[in-house]
């Protein structure tokens, strides 16, 4: 299956409206294998482009760290927006080398909330776009 499903969310949801008052649920057979279960950032790839784009932590407060790793010299813009569209901040915008890049967001002037940090790197081939969700908690 990994050949054709490259990562898998779970998700887990129960609910009882209170209204049973006998044995409820049963959960048999569930076997999790492999390094699912980690406190790495969230890495977004593109393989296309050799492009890396990682965040952490998220939720944040308030600041976290965007990381960025190319794989050859690129025209960078990194922006964080808010939830209707408006750019909030510009953290990158320029050339920049291959290799790793960081970069830290601060929140502290925002309220609470959902913002969307966009990356766009283009060298001598087409752009890539990236977005990741960032989650700033106060």
């Amino acid at each position: 299956m990994q050949a054709y499903v490259p990562f898998a969310k779970l998700r887990f949801r129960f609910g009882s409206d209170g209204g049973v008052h006998e044995e409820g649920w049963y959960i048999d057979d569930i076997q999790l294998t492999g390094d699912i279960f980690s406190a790495a950032p969230q890495l977004q790839l593109d393989p296309a482009h050799g492009i890396e784009f990682t965040l952490g932590p998220n939720p944040f407060n308030p600041t976290t760290a965007i990381s960025y790793q190319l794989s050859a010299v690129s025209r960078v813009s990194l922006k964080v927006y808010d939830v209707q569209g408006r750019e909030v901040a510009e953290l990158v915008n320029g050339w920049r080398e291959a290799g790793s890049h960081q970069v830290t967001f601060d929140g502290s002037d925002l309220a609470s909330g959902i913002y969307f940090c966009r990356l766009e790197a283009s060298g001598s081939e087409n752009p890539t776009y990236m977005t990741r969700k960032m989650v700033l908690v106060k």
